[in-house]
């Protein structure tokens, strides 16, 4: 499902995905909006090309992550992992 949401004077559209709670997108749409003036290269669910995708994701350089956030509950594998 697909929800639309009016973020930081921007428009910003979110895939509800199968299994995926409702909580979890609202999660994801209030990360972006509580970090987006200090992360302004902040963006939501991008492959960053890594064993892990985050939720929310600001980058410096090409392999300099300024941000990495995580909506909800993860695995203690994945936050070792991190």
């Amino acid at each position: 499902m697909l929800h639309d949401f009016q973020l930081a004077q921007k428009r910003i559209r979110l895939w509800q995905r199968i299994g995926e709670s409702y909580e979890h997108v609202l999660m994801k749409a209030l990360g972006f909006t509580l970090f987006i003036k200090e992360y302004p290269t902040l963006e939501i669910e991008m492959k960053v090309g890594l064993r892990y995708k985050p939720d929310l994701v600001a980058r410096g350089d090409a392999d300099n992550f300024l941000f990495w956030g995580e909506a909800g509950a993860n695995s203690i594998r994945k936050t070792a992992w991190l």
